[in-house]
């Protein structure tokens, strides 16, 4: 689990970083704004989705790709107050960097990760591809 927390650090200074590294145009308030925002998602987005994720053996590359892009269209909509034509202007670049964002944390945190895999095999919900580890009973 200790990988998964250091993904999840990781992307959460990426975005800032390279707000701050483009300060020419953001400015160093912008680059601490988009580190508290992109802090926000990860703690109340993120972290519960890969939960979710993970409680229901949804661990594809593919998966988490799908997951990433529907986070980004919602964190389109605060947007909204300016409009319609922005959020819509908006919407795709959220889209696929939400979608770059699911791929990059499955390739950084569940990639060869044995110790996760393992886990989400035990803790296996209805969403697994992995058979049942008892006797399975069927209803009457």
């Amino acid at each position: 689990m200790r990988r998964v927390v250091a993904v999840f650090v990781f992307l959460a200074m990426l975005y800032p970083a390279v707000a701050f590294v483009l300060q020419g145009i953001v400015g160093p308030g912008g680059a601490i704004a988009v580190g508290g925002i992109t802090a926000a998602v990860i703690v109340f987005l993120g972290v519960p989705a890969f939960a979710l994720f993970l409680r229901m053996g949804w661990l594809r590359w593919w998966q988490f790709a799908s997951g990433g892009g529907a986070l980004g269209l919602l964190c389109s909509v605060p947007f909204a107050v300016g409009g319609g034509t922005l959020v819509a202007a908006l919407a795709p670049a959220f889209l696929a960097l939400g979608m770059l964002n699911g791929a990059l944390f499955w390739a950084l945190a569940l990639w060869r990760n044995a110790d996760l895999s393992r886990r989400a095999g035990s803790m296996a919900g209805s969403g697994s591809s992995s058979p049942p580890a008892g006797p399975v009973e069927t209803p009457r």
